[in-house]
């Protein structure tokens, strides 16, 4: 009763895998021998489950030929897999178990197999070879060749060449007779700088690779000079209001260059300098005041085009210096103090908007904020400014 309960566990186990044998058996992958004389023939291989209750399989396969079945492959396997060397066509085969005692314990039904002949695709040229950033794109690629059919799949990769590529193409066009050109497509926002790979791949995984896609800024570095109005409005330092009695500035020239010697689609990355400089005065009856003060910067610079070649974001932050230079009291009789200069360390960060009314001619708004380290006093100021600048 035991044997009797045993068997049929273990046939109901052997039937199970043999389902998921016919589930999952397919020519799952291929390779290519070569002889001596360089003749080149490729095997398909076949797999399923192994199952450990199986002493061997039986498989047979079978070719239709003018709308029949004719056998071409009977063999008995002790593994789990077989290779074969299969022409284009209809075919279907079973897998057959046995038991340690050589009874046949589960047959599979017949299992459709179309094996389809894979060619060699050819890229002889892409168009546009080139395509520069600062232009508007539309992803659009012609590509000439051979073996080009409709499913025929297109990828662009970096550094990938003997893999599929990371940017999947959109088929436009292609032409089934000729098979010998295509218009693809590619997402233009993910076309970023740099030398790219096109790869065609066709049925059967075989490629062919094209190196000579180049995607560039027109322009490598950009140099960008300002000159603009930036009046100084002071934030939370008594100081200045108790010695001139204001708290802004009103006439501070600022001169501003950046340097973008990285430029990629998300943005521009570079460094910046900037500067102004303005007298400060203030004559009550008893005394007169008067400085010059100043500030330098040193600056990191990120630029994002909204509109190409209109309209761009610039944010930038870092460190620099802030001071007042010639401080001196003068009271009647030419009577005059030490002339004083204070240069204090400071941090700022800011935005503007640029806009290019030419192709080189921009103006700039915009607003910076910066705090200087000062020992006797609190200083923070913030900075309106309005500029007009030239790239060269």
């Amino acid at each position: 009763m035991v044997n009797k309960s045993f068997k049929f566990i273990r046939a109901i186990l052997i039937s199970l895998a043999l389902i998921i044998i016919g589930a999952n058996c397919f020519a799952q992958t291929y390779y290519v021998t070569e002889d001596e004389k360089g003749n080149q023939t490729l095997f398909q291989t076949f797999s399923w489950e192994q199952d450990d209750n199986v002493f061997k399989y039986e498989f047979i396969m079978e070719h239709l030929v003018k709308g029949k079945y004719v056998e071409i492959e009977h063999k008995e396997l002790k593994e789990n897999s077989i290779d074969l060397s299969l022409v284009n066509g209809t075919y279907r085969y079973k897998l057959l178990a046995y038991n340690y005692l050589g009874f046949l314990e589960v047959e599979t039904d017949w299992i459709p197999v179309e094996i389809v002949k894979a060619y060699q695709p050819k890229i002889f040229d892409v168009a546009p070879g080139t395509i520069f950033l600062e232009e508007e794109q539309d992803g659009i690629y012609n590509v000439t060749g051979s073996e080009l059919s409709s499913t025929t799949e297109y990828s662009l990769s970096k550094n990938m060449k003997n893999q599929d590529g990371r940017l999947k193409a959109e088929i436009l066009e292609y032409d089934d007779k000729h098979k010998n050109k295509a218009k693809i497509k590619f997402d233009p926002e993910k076309l970023d700088v740099g030398k790219w790979t096109l790869v065609a791949k066709n049925i059967g995984g075989l490629r062919d690779f094209n190196q000579d896609v180049v995607v560039k800024w027109r322009k490598a570095v950009d140099l960008d000079v300002s000159l603009g109005y930036a009046p100084i409005f002071f934030i939370s330092t008594p100081e200045i209001k108790k010695y001139f009695e204001k708290e802004d500035m009103w006439f501070v020239p600022e001169v501003r260059v950046n340097f973008f010697p990285v430029k990629k689609r998300f943005g521009y990355f570079g460094v910046g300098l900037s500067g102004c400089f303005s007298g400060m005065d203030y004559k009550p009856d008893q005394y007169q005041l008067n400085t010059f003060f100043f500030t330098g910067n040193l600056d990191f610079v990120y630029q994002r085009y909204f509109i190409p070649k209109k309209l761009c974001l610039d944010l930038h932050a870092g460190v620099g210096v802030v001071g007042f230079t010639g401080m001196q009291f003068s009271f009647p009789h030419n009577i005059h103090s030490e002339a004083l200069t204070s240069i204090n360390l400071s941090v700022n960060a800011g935005l503007a908007l640029d806009y290019y009314f030419m192709k080189r001619l921009y103006g700039e708004l915009g607003c910076d904020f910066t705090y200087a380290f000062m020992k006797d006093m609190q200083l923070m100021f913030i900075q309106p400014q309005l500029s007009v600048g030239w790239q060269f």
